[in-house]
């Protein structure tokens, strides 16, 4: 069963990293390292027309096992976005501003190109 969260007005759904089932829809996604005392720090956000493909291939999807040796409770939380509500350029306003808002360290020490 997911956690739900909404985060910036959009209800996120979120899963142990290890137990996501991914569906393959445009999507703006979190990984995020859970705390014991249930605070959590946001290690990465991307944004995809193709979840399911992107997160599979994901260039810097080796950086998150590498900081799982720091951070041993990675969850993903996922907010599916309907095409029809959001657009394109909708999707990656939302992911910039995420990313703007949080400074996650992979965003930052790797920054990789769009690819929606």
């Amino acid at each position: 069963m997911p956690i739900e969260m909404e985060i910036s007005g959009i209800k996120f759904n979120c899963y142990p990293l290890s137990e996501v089932d991914f569906v393959d829809a445009p999507s703006v996604y979190m990984i995020i390292n859970v705390e014991t005392d249930g605070t959590w720090n946001v290690l990465d956000i991307n944004g995809t027309g193709t979840f399911k493909k992107r997160i599979l291939n994901h260039p810097r999807r080796t950086l998150w096992k590498d900081l799982g040796g720091r951070f041993t409770n990675l969850w993903i939380c996922v907010a599916v976005l309907d095409p029809i509500l959001y657009s394109r350029d909708v999707r990656v306003d939302f992911e910039k501003s995420l990313i703007e808002f949080y400074n996650p360290p992979c965003n930052r020490l790797f920054p990789t190109p769009e690819e929606f």
